[in-house]
């Protein structure tokens, strides 16, 4: 493997560990953990992740397809077990954000599109998860900075 490639991959492994201790992404990742009543079953995480496909895809996907994507993610997480961990859940919200995110964003870019997330699949009073069909598209990538003059 080339040098760079391993230095590039040593370097995107240590930015991960940062971001998932790190206090802003702990604080946005414990919002979600909470509102799940600090377990996470694999019906529940199925549920919850067929709402974040739906929030992040700009196009209206089939609930079928959503549900499978989730129910493979399950598998390839958890495997048989029947609750998910705090670490594999914090983990998979980290998966979630690096995909919508600029390479290698840094912490407080990680927990701010979190936070944006999580406002477009809850509801505000009482907090509660909303139903996958009620979720709408929300854009949680950061604008690219403006050029300078």
């Amino acid at each position: 493997m080339p040098r760079q490639l391993v230095l590039d991959l040593h370097h995107a492994v240590d930015r991960r560990r940062r971001v998932l201790v790190s206090a802003p992404f702990v604080t946005a990742a414990s919002r979600w953990w909470r509102l799940s009543n600090s377990q996470l079953s694999r019906d529940a995480f199925i549920s919850l992740r067929c709402c974040t496909l739906r929030a992040l895809s700009p196009v209206d996907l089939p609930q079928s397809q959503t549900r499978l994507a989730a129910e493979d993610e399950w598998l390839e997480i958890m495997g048989d077990e029947l609750h998910m961990t705090r670490e594999a859940f914090f983990a998979s919200l980290l998966e979630i954000v690096d995909a919508c995110l600029p390479p290698l964003s840094d912490e407080d870019a990680c927990a701010a599109a979190l936070d944006a997330l999580f406002a477009a699949v809850t509801t505000s009073a009482p907090r509660r998860w909303q139903s996958a069909a009620d979720v709408s598209f929300v854009e949680i990538a950061p604008e690219p900075p403006a050029s300078a003059p």
